[in-house]
């Protein structure tokens, strides 16, 4: 869809297009570099600019945004919908709504950006992925290897759990 709009694709319905939300049609704002689903209700998404502004849409609640820093890579929910965990390419989290940090690697030095998250079932912890393949993890996500030390063809653009 052109100007911001997001529609729904399959069974999924489009909820909104981000017109008068300050990006998209409205003309305004940063490039959108996630989009994320509300894990606990039936209808409802997040869309987040690489700026860290985390907009709602259908019912999924607000939970404000992620300030100023880095770009965003990725965005994850928290498993009880109440809340994202935001995560820059510097290694920096920020913890909205009801999500609470458990680390990042922010002021550590990285070989390469991360460029996603996934976070774990519990929602106590989550894993961030860096562009090489290497993974961080924090809270209750535990370590089953990474790519780090591997010499691959392309970046890695993506990490699900």
């Amino acid at each position: 869809m052109r100007g911001g709009g997001y529609g729904g694709v399959g069974d999924a319905p489009g909820l909104g297009n981000g017109v008068g939300a300050g990006f998209g049609a409205a003309g305004v704002g940063d490039p959108t570099v996630d989009a994320f689903s509300n894990p606990s209700a039936t209808s409802g998404y997040w869309l987040t600019t690489s700026a860290g502004d985390v907009y709602r849409f259908g019912n999924a609640p607000s939970v404000g945004n992620a300030g100023k820093g880095a770009p965003v890579a990725a965005t994850m929910a928290t498993p009880s919908s109440g809340g994202v965990f935001v995560a820059r390419v510097d290694g920096e989290v920020v913890a909205l709504g009801d999500a609470t940090h458990r680390g990042d690697m922010a002021g550590s030095p990285l070989n390469k950006p991360i460029v996603g998250m996934a976070v774990t079932r519990s929602g106590n912890g989550y894993w961030l992925l860096a562009s090489d393949g290497g993974v961080f993890c924090f809270g209750d996500a535990q370590f089953h290897g990474s790519l780090g030390a591997a010499r691959l063809a392309s970046p890695v653009v993506g990490v699900a759990s």
